[in-house]
């Protein structure tokens, strides 16, 4: 059972930044970028054989992962924020917007898991068939014929297919929040991966032009099927909101737990909640919040997604050569 509930909070978490940034970097660097995102496959799958080395007990890697979270969170609500601002609610600032999504998701972890979990079960099934409403007609104008990885653009390639790839699996860093004796989370891990996946192939189908905003772009993908959603903005935006929900909702809950050093202590949720709203406000500009995203992204991944499960299997490893 825990791995349904892990897994139905952990799809939305990784589907919502995976629409926001996947078609941009496809989008803006055209065939080449396409070929980087799907490139990114390789370290997700690389995560896959490791995740049931996911979790630890020592206070160093909770104080990394708090710190990891906080900025994740904070510049995650920033992008959310600005990107609703810029479409919806272009007069009020981005402050408020983020005020009040954080709010939401405070109060969201302070009704417990239990109601969490429930509410996971009972939206995500409906937010894959909304998702499933937008992108599929997308696909129409799918062309992967030129997909190609530029030699002169390599280093770029290279930094986007990693970034790409532990976006992916980056809600599963929320895992280690959890004291918890058993680890393996590969049912979970599967879901979100797939889930993921298959939305990136949909949403990359127009990676040939650049657009300001790709996500919204391909509302317009054609006619046919995709005309009767055309101008349903606000159906594609309920998605991303659900998604930020509880993207934000495993940080923040991360957080608390890190702070915790595994258990959430009385108060956790509200002190990591202003510190992610205050970390949020730091940032002058969006673009400045999606580079830091994008370290912590990258960074974190590559700490506690790799280097500390392939240590603990080796030490596992080395456990069992000694006994």
């Amino acid at each position: 059972m825990r791995e349904k509930t892990n897994a139905a909070q952990l799809i939305p978490a990784a589907l919502g930044p995976g629409i926001i940034f996947f078609p941009k970097i496809a989008a803006l660097d055209h065939a080449n970028g396409f070929a980087a995102v799907l490139l990114g496959i390789v370290p997700a799958a690389l995560v896959l054989c490791l995740s049931g080395y996911i979790g630890t007990k020592h206070k160093a890697v909770y104080f990394l992962l708090f710190l990891e979270t906080i900025l994740a969170g904070g510049m995650f609500l920033r992008i959310y924020s600005q990107l609703i601002g810029a479409v919806l609610l272009p007069e009020y600032g981005s402050g408020i917007i983020a005020a009040a999504m954080l709010l939401t998701v405070l109060y969201g972890c302070m009704r417990g898991k239990i109601a969490g979990r429930r509410l996971a079960l009972l939206s995500v099934p409906l937010l894959l068939v909304c998702a499933a409403l937008c992108l599929v007609p997308a696909a129409n104008d799918m062309d992967i014929k030129n997909v190609r990885i530029l030699p002169e653009r390599l280093s770029k390639a290279v930094k986007d297919s990693v970034f790409a790839g532990f976006l992916l699996v980056f809600p599963l860093v929320s895992l280690y929040g959890e004291k918890r004796k058993d680890t393996k989370n590969k049912a979970a891990f599967a879901a979100v991966w797939l889930a993921a996946v298959s939305a990136a192939f949909i949403w990359l189908s127009r990676f040939d032009y650049a657009a300001k905003r790709p996500v919204l772009d391909l509302m317009y993908a054609g006619g046919g099927a995709s005309s009767f959603i055309r101008r349903q903005e606000g159906l594609i935006l309920g998605i991303i909101t659900l998604s930020a929900y509880f993207m934000l909702k495993n940080m923040l809950e991360c957080a608390a737990n890190s702070l915790g050093g595994g258990q959430t202590k009385t108060g956790g949720f509200a002190l990591c909640a202003v510190l992610m709203f205050v970390c949020g406000l730091v940032p002058k500009t969006a673009e400045t919040a999606e580079y830091w995203f994008k370290f912590a992204v990258t960074a974190g991944g590559t700490v506690f997604l790799l280097i500390l499960p392939l240590a603990a299997l080796s030490g596992g490893e080395r456990r069992t050569q000694e006994k």
